[in-house]
Formats: C-alpha cells, structure tokens, sequence
C-alpha cells in the first residue's frame, strides 16, 4: 500500500492520521524511507518504514458511503 502526502489513513491505536512528509535516514549506514504522518486527534507525529505499512495494520481510510454498511 502507498501513500502521498496528504493522503489520510487509519493508524491502529492512534486514529486517522495523514502523511504530512517522506523522509530518508540513515540508520547503521542503511537508507530508510518513513511515512510521516500526523494524527488528527492530537496531533502526535507517527513514523513508519515505507515497506512496514502493511505489517503495522495502516490502511485507507473507508469512503463515506461505505459506513453505512459497517
């Protein structure tokens, strides 16, 4: 799953967040790219490795006519 900036997601026991930038950092001379994303409720900064979003359980954000049916 990707995601662009300012793109909205569901972020497991913290809520809807949207990705506020993409950051490289260099960790034990290896090159990471994370998602940036700022949750909504309280504004708490959230980082996730690009290639761990799936694993960390974050996923889109339903459309609005979609909850009716939840």
């Amino acid at each position: 799953m990707q995601f662009n900036i300012g793109d909205r997601a569901v972020i497991p026991a913290h809520g809807v967040g949207v990705v506020k930038d993409i950051e490289k950092k260099e960790m034990e001379g290896v090159i990471y790219e994370f998602y940036v994303f700022k949750i909504l409720d309280n504004g708490m900064t959230y980082m996730c490795p690009l290639n761990r979003v799936g694993e960390n359980g974050i996923r889109n954000v339903i459309p609005l006519e979609a909850v009716e049916r939840v």
